[in-house]
């Protein structure tokens, strides 16, 4: 994104990876909030589950096309994908590890669609399961946002050809961390606005207005 803008905007603007399919749901968001006056985070919420089944889609779609995988890997996970139909980058540890089988020579490499496509499955199950407890319009969709980039931050440690900045960290890992970490601490502050109104709310009503409030309204109690 830094040294590359032109190139990434025009990926995004096209449409190439799902970027400019991501902004046009975006855009149409934006423009039915508009139109029926109501929060723009409120339609995201709806609709961050439903971006989440496409992505495990489009991951089943790799997982056939073979297009996606990261460096060299050993073991039970590993996947061997022929030479010929190579199409990503390999770096020199992948070229140094290729295996030949019957005359055929493989690259053996990790699955990066099956590693995205059981985390994805995770995070659904979890926003489905939080979805209930919610305090604000938009959680939902910042918490999407949240896992989605820690699975980016698990996945780019299996790339190939990544800039490191220090240890084994590269360099989209540490600008993912960051932006994870902002994302957790607007969730909690904005929790913790909400906890502090939710009390200065109880003491203005006093125990009466507690009592009437809980009688009138049994369900706020269940669902907490």
């Amino acid at each position: 994104l830094i040294f590359c803008v032109g190139r990434y905007i025009g990926r995004v603007v096209i449409g190439r990876y799902g970027g400019g399919n991501l902004v046009s749901s975006i855009v149409v968001c934006l423009l039915i909030a508009y139109n029926k006056k109501t929060s723009v985070f409120r339609i995201m919420d709806t609709l961050c589950c439903g971006v989440m089944m496409g992505q495990l889609a489009g991951y089943v779609g790799s997982l056939f096309s073979r297009d996606s995988y990261g460096t060299y890997a050993k073991g039970k996970f590993a996947m061997q994908i022929p030479l010929s139909d190579t199409a990503g980058i390999m770096n020199q540890k992948i070229q140094d590890n290729i295996v030949k089988y019957h005359g055929t020579e493989y690259i053996q490499v990790h699955p990066l669609c099956i590693y995205k496509f059981l985390l994805v499955v995770l995070l659904l199950i979890f926003i489905l399961v939080f979805r209930k407890r919610k305090r604000f319009d938009g959680e939902l969709v910042a918490w999407c946002v949240w896992g989605q980039i820690v699975i980016r931050i698990i996945v780019d440690g299996a790339m190939s050809g990544r800039t490191i900045l220090f240890w084994k960290i590269s360099f989209a890992q540490a600008v993912e961390f960051i932006c994870a970490a902002a994302i957790i601490c607007v969730i909690l502050v904005k929790r913790h606005k909400l906890n502090k109104q939710m009390e200065s709310d109880d003491k203005k009503d006093g125990f009466a207005g507690r009592v009437i409030s809980r009688f009138m309204n049994p369900s706020d109690d269940d669902s907490e």
